[in-house]
């Protein structure tokens, strides 16, 4: 009868205590929630397409860079894919509350984000809502204020407020737009 040798043992034993320790990590224990984590990649990951129309044409040069900040944040996220905005003519206007949802989504738009910024000298304040085309409804209604000179940063809260929304994690665009500005 043929003896393992030593190392064959210790292979054998490592290896054992190594499936051991895999098994007991892979399974929680009973009653013990299990949470998902990861990086959400691959084939079946599809990104959110968003429209975020012009805000009122009133609102000049700062509403047209708050709105191109959103969409710029959501864009480098990774979570979203921004609608053509040269298709939201083909959407026509809509009274103030009555949203085109069917017309949203003809254009690829799965959700709808209405900027409206109100500018004084001094302040800025923004109402956003969030529309979930496909269900017709309101996800959510946020508004947002600070001094004028913030206002990429208004715009920078509302983009992580919308990744937060559909992801649960928080987003990143104001902890870059901090880092920014605390450069040399």
């Amino acid at each position: 009868m043929l003896m393992p040798t030593r190392s064959a043992l210790t292979r054998s034993l490592a290896l054992a205590a190594l499936v051991a320790l895999l098994a007991g990590l892979s399974f929680p224990a009973r009653g013990q929630a299990r949470r998902l984590e990861g990086i959400v990649e691959g084939e079946r990951f599809s990104r959110i397409k968003i429209a975020i129309p012009d805000a009122p044409a009133s609102t000049g040069e700062e509403g047209a860079e708050l709105v191109q900040t959103v969409r710029d944040d959501l864009a480098y996220s990774g979570y979203f894919d921004v609608v053509d905005p040269g298709l939201y003519r083909l959407v026509g206007t809509a009274p103030v509350g009555e949203e085109r949802y069917e017309d949203w989504i003809s254009i690829g738009a799965d959700a709808l984000v209405r900027v409206v910024p109100s500018l004084d000298g001094s302040r800025v304040d923004l109402q956003a809502r969030l529309y979930d085309n496909a269900s017709e409804g309101l996800l959510f209604a946020r508004r947002y204020g600070g001094r004028s000179q913030l206002l990429r940063l208004v715009a920078h809260q509302l983009s992580d407020d919308l990744v937060r929304h559909y992801t649960g994690r928080p987003g990143v665009a104001m902890t870059l737009s901090l880092i920014h500005i605390s450069e040399p």
